[in-house]
């Protein structure tokens, strides 16, 4: 029976990292150097809180290679590939610790995901960091920190707040994002 067990969760995962992918080309891109405004997250999250924080950490992991590789990644360095595309949506998957509280876990992981974003912007982008315009006024831009900060805000928070809004319609409305295993099903 745990082999039925896996073998439906590996089918799932499949679908769901598929869905995610396909959500991927429907984007608000936000300029500058990357990021976009999309539901990439929501099919990852519900997975992760079907099955568990492993079984999410892994689709997440899957599905930052998949993008990067074959969703037109962009990396300078093999660190920046590994904490804009593997780590970002790996960590993801955390949602999937708080089964009993989805909108939780989604926030969770989601923080993570911008977290993780962050810090590749300090560490690896932030010496490529200019000044911004706006407005025709120069804002300087010489605190890596508070650059990293603002820049994956601008479209990691409309991000998150859509993909919450939709964990908490559908924990709501529909058993999706109920944990199978709670439910005595093999996972």
């Amino acid at each position: 029976m745990k082999k039925k067990g896996n073998l439906a969760a590996l089918t799932e995962g499949a679908v769901c990292v598929a869905l995610a992918f396909i959500l991927g080309f429907v984007k608000i891109p936000t300029g500058g150097f990357g990021g976009s405004i999309s539901l990439v997250m929501v099919p990852l999250i519900v997975f992760a809180l079907r099955r568990g924080g492993v079984w999410g950490l892994g689709a997440g992991l899957v599905y930052g290679v998949i993008d990067f590789f074959e969703g037109g990644g962009f990396s300078i360095t093999w660190q920046s590939m590994l904490l804009d595309y593997f780590f970002a949506y790996m960590l993801v998957g955390l949602a999937g610790f708080f089964p009993k509280k989805p909108v939780l876990g989604a926030l969770v992981g989601c923080l993570a995901r911008y977290v993780c974003l962050v810090f590749s912007g300090v560490f690896i982008w932030g010496e490529y960091m200019s000044d911004i315009e706006i407005f025709g006024a120069t804002l300087p831009m010489s605190r890596v920190w508070i650059y990293s900060l603002v820049y994956n805000a601008q479209y990691m928070l409309p991000a998150i707040i859509i993909t919450l809004i939709v964990i908490a319609i559908f924990a709501a409305r529909t058993d999706i994002v109920k944990n199978q295993r709670l439910r005595g099903k093999n996972s």
